[in-house]
């Protein structure tokens, strides 16, 4: 799906006049012992992707950023990068409104009432259609078990770091790659990740798939002991990897995933109700695919064939998710 989901981002910079793709270069490092290094060359060069494998010695000379431990490897996509996802939400808006849509912010879905036109009732109005997409995010579980739907979506809570880089150093004019380091022991969990200095200043932004079960995605920002374990981590990553960077969190911002048992997407029909379409569990790595999930979800709902091979995506993988009594 990345092939054509890079076309489409190119497509809607084109159509809107603005830099959506940072291509900075993606770097994928950690122990030799440890496969997921050697998985992603295996991947890349499956898809004909060009890359490049380093050896600890080459990976300081190629990345002097870095401080990179004896019998560490990495491999290098250069066509690897960032998505400005602030950007990219109001590019979509407003090719959405230039095309007849229309957007209705801060309002509740109360309830969903299914049948061959389905009800949308909120704390501002009452909407019919024949067909409704649900893409609530960490709120799906709260809108599909109304609808008789057991989904097994569990919600992350996360935290995202910004470290202030004292060598200029950490800047995508000076090439810094975005990064994941993966590497699983006491020091630091697995998949670690980070981009160059962009969203803030100085501010090189370094983050963790570590998290907690959030119970109400209401209550996110509700601060945690998980707050100063990750603040640890991630200090203790930059002190490790980033010599250039104060390696004390000076901004926490908190995010969410809504996640998946095996961390694939659901991109599915409701099983009793045909024109009602789920698009839930993107277990932190779903926005890149934005353009073509959203191109999937609309084939869905417009009863067309859709362009890939579903089977990977419907919920009856996880068996059993409906409750037919509240049908």
């Amino acid at each position: 799906m990345m092939a054509e989901a890079y076309d489409s981002w190119a497509h809607l910079e084109k159509e809107t006049d603005t830099e959506l793709i940072k291509k900075t270069g993606l770097l994928v490092f950690g122990d030799a012992a440890i496969d997921f290094t050697h998985q992603v060359a295996r991947t890349l060069a499956s898809l004909n992707v060009p890359y490049r494998q380093y050896n600890a010695t080459e990976l300081r000379g190629k990345f002097p950023m870095f401080r990179f431990d004896s019998g560490q490897v990495g491999v290098y996509d250069p066509q690897g990068g960032l998505i400005r996802a602030d950007r990219a939400l109001r590019a979509y808006q407003t090719v959405f409104k230039n095309n007849g849509g229309t957007i209705k912010d801060e309002e509740v879905v109360d309830s969903i009432i299914p049948g061959d036109i389905v009800t949308v009732k909120t704390s501002k109005g009452e909407y019919t259609a024949k067909s409704l997409v649900i893409t609530g995010g960490a709120w799906t579980t709260k809108l599909t078990q109304s609808l008789g739907l057991q989904l097994p979506l569990r919600v992350i809570h996360t935290r995202v770091c910004y470290l202030t880089q004292r060598e200029k150093t950490y800047t995508v004019d000076a090439g810094m790659p975005c990064f994941i380091y993966h590497l699983a022991d006491d020091k630091c969990p697995e998949n670690t990740y980070g981009f160059p200095c962009l969203e803030y200043p100085n501010q090189v932004k370094v983050a963790s798939h570590a998290g907690q079960v959030l119970n109400d995605p209401d209550f996110r920002d509700v601060s945690s002991p998980l707050d100063q374990t990750i603040v640890q981590t991630i200090e203790a990553f930059a002190q490790r990897h980033l010599p250039g960077v104060n390696p004390e969190v000076g901004i926490i911002e908190h995010c969410m995933y809504t996640m998946t048992p095996d961390s694939d997407f659901i991109l599915d029909l409701h099983p009793g109700w045909k024109n009602i379409v789920i698009g839930a569990g993107f277990s932190g790595h779903g926005f890149k695919f934005a353009p073509v999930v959203g191109k999937i979800l609309a084939e869905l709902a417009t009863d067309q064939r859709p362009s890939y091979d579903l089977r990977p995506f419907r919920m009856d993988r996880f068996g059993a998710v409906v409750t037919k009594a509240r049908l």
